[in-house]
Order: C-alpha cells, then structure tokens, then sequence
C-alpha cells in the first residue's frame, strides 16, 4: 500500500476490511488447516455472506479507481 500514490490508497476502513477476507483465504481451502474437523464445520453462513458483502466493497473500490483514471 505504501507504494500506492495517494489517489489510489483505500480507506483503513477497507484495508481492514480485506484482511477480514484474507483469513478465509488458506484454512477454507485445506482439510488440515485446521486442528481438528474439517473446514465446514468452522464457518457459518454468515461468514460467507460477510466476506461476500466485503469481497463486493473491494471490487467497487477497483473498478471506481479504474473508471477514474480512464476518465483523465
């Protein structure tokens, strides 16, 4: 991010937000991530639909900056 000019740096907001999603990254892929049980048996619904809604944030964000610098 640091590499980033600065308008095109997200939010701490999203920043954080994307780090939510990220921990879902490994462990939801791989039968042994986790110590014990599968990866199903540690997420619910509802974190699906958490990094769903953030996933969509994050997309907006990109496609918005894209628009931008296609409009200069």
């Amino acid at each position: 991010m640091d590499n980033l000019p600065e308008d095109l740096k997200p939010s701490e907001e999203l920043i954080d937000e994307a780090r939510e999603v990220d921990r879902f990254y490994i462990p939801t892929r791989y039968p042994n991530a986790h110590a014990a049980g599968p990866p199903y048996v540690y997420y619910m619904e509802r974190d699906a639909e958490r990094a769903i809604e953030i996933a969509s944030k994050i997309i907006k964000y990109c496609e918005d900056k894209i628009k931008e610098i296609e409009s200069k």
